[in-house]
C-alpha cells in the first residue's frame, strides 16, 4: 500500500540502480542467443548463417543497434510494468481470485496459532525451536488481523510490516510514513531505500524470467533456465520483503515521537493511550479534523548564547 510512495523516491534515486535495471537484460539476450544457435547445425554453422544474413559492416552495426535499442526498450517496458507486477505477486487479484486463496492462508494460518499456543512456554529443545518458527509465522510474516490477510506471502509480509505501526501505535504507516521520512536519519533512509530498491530488483528480474520464455520457440530448455530464474527471484522477493519489513517497523519504533514533536502534537503519556493518541493524529493528517480539539505544544527554542 506504500507502493506509490516508493515508486517517487525509486524515480528520484533511480540513477543510483541503473546496473540493476540493465544487467538481467543482457542475461535473457544470452539464452536467446544460446536457443538460437542451437536451432543450428553447428556454433560455426550459425555464425556463418548469421554473416551470411547480414553481408556488409554496415548492416551489421544496424543490427548491433536495433538490438541494442531493443534490449533498452524492454528493460524499460520491465521497469515500468514493476510495479503492477509487485502488485500482482502481493495478491492484489479480481475479489473471487483473491478471497479464494485468502481463506486457504486464513485456515493454514490458523493451525498455526492453535499449534502455537500449545506449545507456548514449553522446555523441550525439539518443541522450543518449532514454537520460534511459528511465532516467527504468526507475528512477523502476517498481519494482525485476519481481515488484513492477503493470499500470497509477499502480501503478506508487506501487509505486516505496514500494518505494525497501526496495531502498536494508533499510526497508519500510508498516512504517517512519508511525514515520518524526512524526520529520518540519513543512514536509515538510505537503509531503507536500498531495501526497497533490492525488492524492485528481484521483481524485475521475475519478470525477465517471465519474458525468456520466449525463447522456447527455438529451444525447449529455456523453460529451465526460465522457471530457475523465476524461483530465485521469488526467494530474493520474499528475503528483500521481510528485511524491508524490519526497517519500516525500526523507522516508527524508534522515530514516531520526532513526527509528534514536529507537528507540535501532544505526546502520549503511556502506552495504554499511545494508540489512541496515533489514531487522531492520523485522522487530523488525513482529514485535517479531530475532535474533540488538541492544543499544539509549544515550539521549544535555543536558549541565547
Amino acid at each position: 500500500m506504500l507502493d506509490a510512495f516508493w515508486g517517487k523516491i525509486s524515480e528520484a534515486l533511480g540513477s543510483r540502480w541503473a546496473s540493476s535495471l540493465y544487467q538481467p537484460a543482457w542475461l535473457v539476450a544470452l539464452v536467446g542467443m544460446g536457443a538460437w544457435i542451437s536451432r543450428q547445425e553447428s556454433a560455426s554453422g550459425a555464425i556463418k548463417a548469421l554473416g551470411q544474413s547480414l553481408p556488409s559492416p554496415e548492416i551489421r552495426w544496424i543490427a548491433a543497434l536495433v538490438l541494442l535499442v531493443a534490449m533498452l526498450s524492454a528493460a524499460e517496458l520491465v521497469r515500468g510494468a514493476q510495479n503492477w507486477l509487485l502488485r500482482l505477486m502481493e495478491g492484489y487479484w479480481p475479489d473471487a481470485l483473491r478471497s479464494r486463496h485468502t481463506e486457504r492462508v486464513r485456515a493454514r494460518l490458523q493451525k498455526h496459532r492453535e499449534r502455537w499456543q500449545q506449545l507456548d512456554g514449553t522446555s523441550r529443545n525439539r518443541e522450543r525451536w518449532e514454537f520460534v518458527r511459528l511465532d516467527r509465522k504468526v507475528i512477523k510474516l502476517h498481519p494482525p488481523q485476519d481481515s488484513e490477510l492477503m493470499p500470497t506471502a509477499l502480501g503478506n509480509r508487506l501487509r505486516a510490516a505496514e500494518q505494525h505501526s497501526h496495531a502498536r501505535y494508533g499510526l497508519d504507516a500510508v498516512t504517517a510514513f512519508p511525514r515520518l521520512w524526512p524526520l529520518l536519519p540519513d543512514c536509515l533512509r538510505e537503509d531503507l531505500a536500498e531495501s526497497r530498491e533490492g525488492l524492485n530488483a528481484a521483481v524485475r528480474l521475475f519478470a525477465w524470467g517471465l519474458l525468456s520464455l520466449v525463447w522456447c520457440l527455438w529451444a525447449w530448455w529455456v523453460v529451465l533456465i526460465a522457471v530457475a530464474m523465476m524461483w530465485i527471484a521469488w526467494r530474493r522477493v520474499l528475503d528483500a520483503a521481510e528485511a524491508y519489513g524490519d526497517l519500516l517497523r525500526a523507522s516508527f519504533d524508534l522515530y514516531r515521537f520526532d513526527l509528534y514533536r514536529a507537528l507540535r502534537w501532544p505526546l502520549p503519556s503511556d502506552t495504554e493511550t499511545e494508540r489512541a493518541h496515533g489514531e487522531r493524529l492520523t485522522v487530523y493528517l488525513y482529514r485535517g479534523l479531530t475532535s474533540p480539539e488538541v492544543v499544539f505544544t509549544e515550539e521549544k527554542t535555543e536558549p541565547a548564547g
